[in-house]
């Protein structure tokens, strides 16, 4: 019998595990994917073992797209760029003056010093001795200044970047501070890996987790668990063993669009890192600009839809492309189902994201095309070629809804608020309707905030776990 059970290493994880060892030793964290190790890093086994899925998690609707999830000891960190910002300031607004009795939501900011402080946030990565290198931010920097638009150093959770490119397969130098290394290691003893959790019931006060590890069925025993499965993951748990009165879930996201920049001379993409710089002139328009990873096996997965006659113009380019990520804050939201106990992902976009995804498309090419720019692709039925004389017009007249998309950040399934908000989780992190089962990851965001989530779900967790006891 355990005093808490977590499920799942991720995000939240770390940040209920670290609380509850406090706590007590009487704990125990299940996870079902791996330990990553360096072996893991090359793209192949990186999908294979390190995401869920390999990447590939569908959701139904005007798109079909995939949002991606980390899955191992450390959850998305393992395979992230170390992004670490602080919730953008119009969105902590919105929430205080939306959600004024939600103590969590007024106090959370406090705790983003002391976590950018152990996450080793430094705010920019050491120049030397790779000035040739990031050539495609250092380019977004220049033409924001000349532009006079607001472009900031992409804050990182990182000591020493040796510049591998090799962000989303996990970091080669040991430089990303991933979570596995800055919170799991020193609890190492009371978690088990590659354990899959099947199912959860409540007798009385008791919960009964059945997982699955080694092709041999387990059940633990707990008193308190916390679930840190996931948005879509943690949502759908408790849908399929029904321990929510509902029969639904709504979630919001991020949708990114990946345009590929073709430039007269070369700018050797792959030398770099997944981005230094990013474009937030837009910020409270919802809009975020910036380079992305590049390598082949990147840019192949970009242009595989593409019209042959541009992956043949593109063919011999390599060295002259650039994949720039447009990322935009919809007001659609989702909807997570448990159906004959299979999890279903569905989306309905407004018409105002796709205006918007149409705006971030004008602004990519406005702050980007110069002399120095040939084309600029996107990704847009079998591609489109812009051009610094046409896009306007294109782009404006295309629809929006044959453009391809992807997320990679799923949040506020169940949010953190109260009642009469139709929040489910109490100050606690609790769920109102069954004691002692709390939820803590990108789920209990109240909203979608727009940036890269990891900060933002660290200090909010931070409040939240403040107010366990024994």
């Amino acid at each position: 019998m355990y005093d808490y059970i977590v499920v799942g290493a991720g995000v939240g994880g770390a940040i209920a595990t670290e609380r509850i060892s406090e706590l007590t030793s009487n704990f125990l964290v299940l996870e079902e994917g791996k330990w990553a190790e360096k072996e893991d890093f090359t793209h192949s086994q990186s999908l294979l073992n390190l995401y869920r899925n390999s990447g590939i998690n569908p959701v139904f609707g005007p798109h079909i797209f995939s949002y991606a999830e980390g899955k191992g000891v450390g959850g998305g960190s393992i395979v992230n760029g170390g992004l670490f910002w602080r919730t953008p300031k119009h969105i902590i607004e919105k929430w205080k003056n939306e959600y004024p009795e939600n103590e969590n939501i007024q106090m959370f900011e406090q705790y983003f010093s002391e976590l950018e402080e152990r996450m080793s946030v430094g705010g920019s990565q050491s120049e030397s001795p790779f000035e040739e290198y990031d050539q495609d931010s250092k380019y977004l920097e220049k033409r924001a200044k000349k532009l006079g638009l607001k472009v900031v150093k992409a804050r990182r959770a990182l000591v020493g970047c040796k510049r591998n490119n090799n962000c989303p397969s996990g970091c080669l130098s040991g430089a990303k501070q991933s979570l596995d290394k800055v919170y799991f290691k020193k609890n190492e003893k009371n978690i088990i890996d590659c354990a899959k959790v099947i199912s959860i019931k409540k007798r009385k006060d008791i919960f009964y987790i059945k997982a699955f590890k080694n092709g041999l069925s387990l059940i633990f025993k707990s008193r308190k668990v916390v679930l840190s499965m996931g948005a879509v993951n943690s949502a759908y748990f408790l849908l399929k063993n029904k321990l929510i009165d509902k029969r639904s879930l709504n979630f919001q996201f991020h949708a990114n669009i990946k345009s590929i920049v073709v430039f007269k001379n070369k700018v050797k993409s792959h030398l770099g890192t997944m981005f230094t710089e990013q474009l937030q002139e837009y910020e409270e328009n919802d809009i975020y600009i910036m380079p992305s990873n590049f390598n082949s096996i990147y840019l192949e997965t970009v242009i595989a839809s593409f019209d042959e006659t541009i992956k043949s113009y593109l063919s011999d380019k390599e060295e002259f492309l650039s994949i720039y990520t447009t990322q935009v804050r919809p007001m659609s939201q989702g909807k997570i189902r448990s159906i004959f106990n299979q999890k279903v992902v569905t989306h309905k976009f407004h018409k105002a994201d796709y205006d918007k995804m149409k705006e971030s498309l004008i602004i990519l090419c406005k702050v980007l095309f110069s002399d120095e720019i040939e084309s600029i692709i996107i990704p847009y039925e079998k591609g489109l070629i812009l051009n610094s004389k046409n896009y306007n017009s294109l782009i404006s007249e295309l629809n929006p809804k044959k453009l391809e998309l992807l997320s990679v950040h799923l949040m506020a399934s169940i949010p953190l608020n109260p009642k009469k908000y139709d929040g489910l989780l109490n100050r606690r992190g609790e769920l109102y309707d069954c004691d002692n089962l709390f939820v803590l990851d990108a789920s209990i965001l109240p909203t979608n905030i727009g940036e890269s989530p990891q900060g933002t779900i660290m200090a909010l967790g931070k409040s939240v776990v403040n107010h366990w006891q024994n």
